[in-house]
């Protein structure tokens, strides 16, 4: 197969780009609007321009594609394998392999994640390097092996899984990746070395069948889609408006970076109680942060013990005796299409009744499903709440946690000083464990400081949450994480709690509801003797009042100014000092992916794309002065008629006759068969010509022939044959003869 060269490479091209774009379009089901189709966009046109300007100058059917992968790499490694890569532009080996790990934790979020899911930076990157996968491969088969057929086999694999799995896509997505592959399918056929080269003309009579097809296709699929058997695997997940018939889940993939998605407001679990308050329904704590993301540990070597009717709690309990229950303390509990491996369960002692093989494990206090899921289950739950005061909470004294190191650990980042300097300050003349996690608590809860906010600002560091400390805006994730890395800087242990708000009241007497926008995170930090105590720093508008005895002064305490200082008898104004909010420096780094990456190289990288750019438009500004003089006379249809001229004068050759050997033919032939004067002018003439055809055919670049000079060629080879039935220079046969 023969590589594509001039205009048609570059249309090729740009189709292929144009069709993968399209195709992304079509992830918008599954994945939650983000920068993601912006930097995948920004990609898919970088490799056009890259393989483009490399085919312009390389005869080389490989080296653009093998370039295009190198650097496509590379710039997955710098851009998005954490800031071992984005610290610099050229990636270390640490930087590879947490890349890899970036791509298991991207299928592991995607196997868990519902749908929409949310484009945190895993799937960012998987989706960014599927879609420069497909373009780079559909270039090499359409342009770099002229095989436009095969070119379409790429798309399956971004079409493919979201078609079967029967989501809706966006029409007109479809529409336009099926018409630049049948445009590719014109495009990228190999032409012959006399065939008309693709005009605008051809690309108008393409278009019309081209989506005719595509139309087509449109309106047979729901009726494919009727018919038994299609669509009938499940879906990976619902998004906001499925069905009972769907599967939820918690998204456990925690990214201080990531705006909050849109959440289902499907019934994910009912419960009827006559409890007054519940507080929440936790499925999983956390315990390792990184300094962006949330990281699940592990289920191996877990020591869980079977679920029986024993109170299920880690710690003795003070202000109860075990397994005694009050009454009308029942939760009975239903869940709809919520499937998770935990079981949603209130944060205080309970016994659990429920159907299936459940373990307990004490050390996370989470109740593990060992043959089952959660979704259809239907269970019962004894609940006894702790008696905990705020009196209680101050004397709490004794040993913590098992593994209490685990609790205390904080990421190393350039700004866990800051944080730990902040943590000190606002808990300074804070008395008891009790006292600095209040003053954390109602820091945070402060509505005049911090706005409950679902956008996130853009990281400007390595440390998530001094970046919500400083743009102090953010959601439950962003305000229980810096509660926990805050009570930790205090060396108080903490945790991060993922579950479910209590509800909201259903149409029944007694019964409550839980949806998708109940989703929430909080934290929990150890109280010796008392064990894991909830605490709320998320604001009222989210979370309503906090829990009773993180409660004692009210909402919105007022907070002294900065002069302020800690009193010899301190009040609670007086221990949380304001901490001025620190201007916000101009940044210095463009962030995609999380990596920071220097203004210098994004400016650099900016400049080159611009050169390849203006390169392709001189091309481009080439191709078409070329077109527009050569259009009425090809030289290969000069060549032809000059043939057909001297076939009536008995002057023939075979077709496997190069041009070069047909002219010194020619010039011997009418010199001695015709007695003709063979002038220099002709013979010039004669070979110019032949030369004119030998570059048509096969060098990459042509010359450009001002109008009429290919006829002034003819004119003055026909002219030295001086017989007096001369053939007029502008005669001959409508067709010209075609080569083989």
């Amino acid at each position: 197969m023969s590589e594509l060269r001039g205009p048609r490479s570059l249309l090729t091209s740009a189709l292929a780009a144009a069709a993968t774009a399209a195709s992304v379009v079509g992830l918008t089901p599954v994945l939650e609007p983000g920068r993601w189709i912006v930097v995948a966009f920004g990609m898919i046109a970088a490799l056009f321009l890259l393989t483009s300007a490399l085919r312009s100058v390389s005869r080389s059917a490989l080296l653009p594609t093998v370039v295009s992968l190198v650097l496509t790499g590379w710039a997955l490694v710098v851009l998005y394998a954490g800031d071992a890569a984005g610290s610099t532009v050229v990636p270390s080996l640490q930087a590879v392999r947490d890349l890899r790990g970036l791509v298991r934790d991207a299928i592991t979020f995607a196997n868990d994640a519902s749908a929409p899911a949310p484009a945190v930076r895993p799937i960012e990157m998987l989706v960014v390097a599927g879609a420069c996968a497909v373009y780079i491969a559909m270039e090499a088969l359409a342009v770099g092996w002229t095989m436009g057929a095969l070119a379409g086999l790429p798309l399956l694999a971004m079409w493919g899984p979201i078609m079967i799995v029967g989501f809706p896509i966006p029409w007109w997505a479809f529409l336009a990746t099926g018409v630049c592959w049948l445009l590719i399918l014109a495009t990228a056929r190999e032409r012959g070395p006399t065939e008309p080269r693709f005009e605008r003309r051809s690309l108008r009579r393409l278009i019309v069948p081209a989506a005719a097809v595509a139309v087509a296709a449109l309106a047979v699929g729901p009726i494919a889609a009727a018919a038994p058997g299609w669509g009938v695997l499940p879906r990976p997940g619902g998004g906001v408006g499925a069905s009972n018939s769907a599967t939820l889940r918690l998204a456990l993939g925690l990214d201080l970076r990531d705006n909050l998605r849109s959440r289902s407001n499907v019934t994910l679990i009912t419960y009827h109680t006559r409890l007054r308050s519940i507080g929440t329904f936790r499925l999983y704590t956390l315990n390792t942060f990184d300094g962006h993301v949330w990281q699940r540990e592990s289920d191996a070597g877990l020591d869980a013990t079977p679920v029986t009717d024993t109170t299920l709690w880690p710690e003795a309990l003070p202000y109860l005796v075990p397994g005694e229950l009050q009454s009308n303390t029942t939760i009975d509990m239903t869940i709809g299409p919520l499937d998770e491996s935990r079981l949603p369960i209130p944060g205080e002692p309970r016994t659990v009744n429920v159907p299936g093989s459940w373990a307990y494990d004490p050390v996370r206090d989470e109740v593990i499903g060992l043959d089952r899921g959660t979704k259809g289950l239907s269970y019962s739950i004894n609940y006894q709440a702790r008696y905990l005061t705020a009196d209680a909470l101050r004397a709490a004294e004794g040993p913590g946690p098992a593994n209490e190191a685990s609790y205390l650990q904080m990421p190393v980042t350039t700004n866990q000083g800051k944080i730990v300097d902040l943590a000190r300050q606002l808990a300074a003349g804070a008395a008891t464990r009790y006292d600095a996690a209040m003053a954390l608590q109602t820091y945070l809860r402060n509505t005049d400081m911090f706005t409950y906010d679902t956008q996130v600002p853009p990281s400007t560091s390595d440390d998530a949450v001094w970046d919500f400390l400083q743009s102090r805006r953010g959601y439950c994730v962003q305000f229980s994480t810096a509660m926990v890395m805050m009570a930790r800087a205090l060396f108080i242990p903490a945790r991060l709690g993922v579950g479910f708000l209590e509800g909201a009241p259903g149409r029944d007497l007694d019964t409550f509801v839980i949806t998708g926008r109940h989703a929430h995170s909080w934290p929990e930090l150890y109280f010796p003797g008392t064990g894991w105590v909830r605490f709320e720093p998320t604001p009222a508008e989210q979370t309503g009042a906090p829990p009773s005895y993180a409660n004692p002064y009210g909402e919105n305490v007022p907070i002294p100014d900065n002069q302020a200082t800690a009193s010899s008898n301190p009040s609670r104004s007086a221990v949380i000092p304001v901490v001025a909010p620190t201007a916000r420096p101009v940044p210095a780094h463009f962030t995609i992916g999380g990596a920071e990456i220097p203004l210098g190289v994004v400016i650099g990288v900016g400049a080159a794309l611009l050169a390849l750019a203006s390169l392709l438009v001189r091309q481009l500004i080439r191709a078409a002065r070329t077109r527009r003089v050569v259009r009425g006379l090809t030289p290969e249809i000069a060549w032809n008629r000059l043939r057909d001229r001297l076939r009536v004068r008995g002057i023939t050759w075979r077709d496997s006759t190069t041009p070069r050997q047909a002219a010194a033919f020619v010039e011997r032939t009418i010199t001695a068969r015709e007695g003709a004067t063979w002038g220099p002018s002709a013979s010039r003439a004669l070979h110019e010509l032949a030369r004119a055809v030998q570059e048509a055919r096969y060098a990459p670049r042509q010359t450009e022939w001002p109008a009429g000079e290919l006829e002034n060629r003819i004119a003055a080879v026909l002219r030295t044959l001086e017989v007096r039935n001369r053939v007029p220079a502008d005669a001959g046969p409508s067709a010209p003869q075609v080569d083989a």
